[in-house]
This record gives structure tokens, sequence and C-alpha cells, in this order.
């Protein structure tokens, strides 16, 4: 009996230790259809759009409360783009915002 609660203690805390790793962003952005990806908000102070799995939601979300907003002040934000995005596609199967050829004033972007 001590040997099977043992046994259950060390295959819980190897769940728990494989569910804290880390993923890599390229893994979290993969994808093979327009469908696989979702548009989030980047971690840190400035938060900007990006795409990812939809997979991946709910780590993104968590690892975003994990990291919170690490004394943000003074911190001066760029625009993100030229363009808010249109949406997302997946394009070389990675998650990628799309944007309007548009750029701000109307001019065309390259």
């Amino acid at each position: 009996m001590r040997i099977l609660v043992l046994l259950l203690v060390i295959a819980s805390l190897l769940l728990i230790s494989a569910c804290s790793k880390e993923i890599p962003l390229q893994e979290v952005k993969k994808c093979n259809f327009d469908s696989d990806c979702v548009v989030v908000y980047t971690h840190g102070c400035c938060k900007c759009q990006t795409a990812i799995n939809k997979e991946y939601k709910e780590y993104w979300e968590k690892l975003e409360r994990k990291q919170g907003m690490n004394d943000c002040a003074g911190v001066k934000c760029e625009p993100c783009s030229l363009t808010k995005p249109l949406g997302k596609r997946c394009a070389n199967n990675t998650c990628t915002l799309t944007y309007s050829p548009i750029g701000l004033g109307g001019n065309i972007l390259p």
C-alpha cells in the first residue's frame, strides 16, 4: 500500500512539473488552418495583438496572469503597427495577424 501511495505522489509531482514548463513561442504559434488561430494580447507592459494556436489560449492567459504587469511605471509604449490588425490566419504553418494594405493617412504600405 505504501508503495502505491509513493508511486501516486511521484506521478503527481511529475505531472505538475510537466504542466508548469514554458512552451516555446514557435510551438504556441503552429497551425494547419486559419481556424486554428486566435488573436490574443502580448505579455508585458505594452499590449499589442498577436496570433496563436487556439489550443494554447488558456495556457497563454495563465502565463499572462503569472507574469502580470511587473513595474510598468515610466514605460513608454510605441505603436504596435502602422495599422490595426484585421484578423488572423495560418501562413506557412504559423499563426499570424492580417493587416489592411492601407496605412495611417491612407498610404499604401509596401
